[in-house]
């Protein structure tokens, strides 16, 4: 089936579409405007400023989703017991 004939405007439009996408997908990705890079440990202070705030969790899974949210959590945790494994063999 042939493509309508598309009138002046619809192809200015579709020249000016193409061309951001062009461009769009030329930029590299990047950090969220504000976001900060935290080391390990910082990540976990972080976590745990919020592991009992309920509001904190419901904040975080309305944002990034269930998903998301249970692989953070799973994460942190993994990384928590981590570093009481290494305190650990540090001082005993």
């Amino acid at each position: 089936m042939a493509k309508p004939v598309q009138n002046e405007l619809e192809q200015v439009v579709d020249r000016v579409v193409d061309e951001m996408n062009r461009t769009l997908e030329g930029i590299p990705e990047s950090e969220p405007f504000g976001a900060e890079k935290l080391s390990p440990v910082e990540q976990i202070q972080r976590y745990l400023e919020m592991r009992d705030d309920f509001q904190a969790w419901a904040e975080l899974i309305e944002e990034q989703g269930m998903k998301a949210t249970l692989k953070y959590a799973t994460t942190m945790e993994g990384r928590i017991r981590k570093e009481i494994g290494n305190h650990a063999e540090r001082t005993g």
